[in-house]
């Protein structure tokens, strides 16, 4: 399964080349300025794919990497005799502008449309909740992203950890605030990769992923933290009773001149969605988040009528997809 990209900038060469060549096949990359493209494939081992027009029967899979409203033009260019067997995935946010909406129309022209979310797959998601299940912490009420959520990545996983439509969300100052109905998730601004933490608050405890500093842990806290070596990535975690007890570790082959925890974690989570491991993140899905994002930074407060898992807004979003 070979890949094409479109777009030779730094979302390609620092985080959709070094998790493709985690996985088999060869890597097409396209672009608007022909000698860039040659100097960037050079540098990154990928091969120059010089027009849309005829592409290679192997190609399975390709990655926008170029602003999605700048994408539309060019995937017109694939004949369907291509298309139709191609996976598309589209990078967020999903929306650069409303009128980008046009975007879900080519949910009929490809195999599948998925969008590039690069979170849902990290690492500590799937080890809260095993650690959740072990120590019997119960339903999970309420996550906090400390300086460690990045909007609409942050209401992606909400969701999906979630099970739940969003009711509505509002934004006070710089940070967000959203319910699940019911659930409760917000992000507290700034960001700061190097010292935050994201604290997931369970009826019977709380589990926190923290990075920087060591944190000693409170009762009933559960602290997990991660090291990271050259070709490795350790996850530990302390409560009062025990320390540094490692619960998993993932030995990788990523070469990438951002060699930080985040990086490296994206990376792994979009490795997971390349090799069809993970739940779909569809169009829809991506619309809709960026969408919600793009309303409150306008409004300061989002509203959805939710029923059945789902809402009004993701219906409509449906529908015109569908719609020819």
């Amino acid at each position: 399964m070979d890949t094409l990209i479109l777009g030779n900038g730094n979302r390609a060469r620092n985080t959709l080349i070094p998790a493709l060549k985690e996985i088999e096949g060869e890597i097409f990359i396209h672009g608007r300025d022909s000698e860039k493209v040659e100097a960037f494939c050079k540098a990154t081992g990928c091969s120059h794919l010089s027009s849309l027009r005829n592409l290679p029967k192997s190609i399975s899979r390709l990655c926008i990497a170029i602003p999605s409203n700048e994408a539309y033009e060019y995937l017109l260019r694939i004949d369907d005799k291509f298309s139709k067997n191609i996976v598309l995935f589209l990078d967020t946010p999903f929306f650069g502008g409303f009128r980008n909406v046009k975007l879900l129309k080519l949910q009929n022209k490809f195999k599948k449309t998925l969008v590039t979310e690069d979170w849902i797959s990290k690492p500590v998601f799937s080890i809260v909740k095993k650690i959740s299940q072990d120590e019997n912490l119960g339903d999970l009420n309420e996550i906090t992203f400390q300086n460690s959520g990045f909007s609409y990545h942050s209401l992606a996983i909400s969701r999906k950890i979630y099970r739940r439509a969003l009711s509505f969300g509002y934004k006070k100052g710089n940070n967000y605030f959203f319910n699940f109905s019911g659930k409760k998730m917000k992000i507290i601004n700034p960001k700061d990769y190097d010292n935050c933490s994201t604290i997931f608050k369970f009826q019977r405890g709380v589990v926190k992923d923290i990075s920087g500093s060591y944190e000693t842990p409170k009762k009933g806290e559960i602290i997990i933290q991660r090291t990271l070596e050259e070709k490795k990535i350790t996850y530990t975690y302390t409560t009062t009773e025990t320390r540094d007890i490692e619960i998993q570790s993932i030995a990788h082959s990523i070469k990438t001149e951002l060699n930080h925890y985040e990086n490296i974690e994206k990376i792994l989570s979009l490795k997971i969605k390349f090799v069809n491991q993970e739940e779909d993140y569809s169009f829809i899905d991506g619309a809709y988040d960026s969408l919600v994002f793009a309303i409150l930074n306008r409004l300061n407060i989002f509203f959805d009528i939710c029923f059945n898992k789902t809402s009004v807004a993701l219906k409509l979003l449906k529908s015109y997809g569908k719609s020819k």
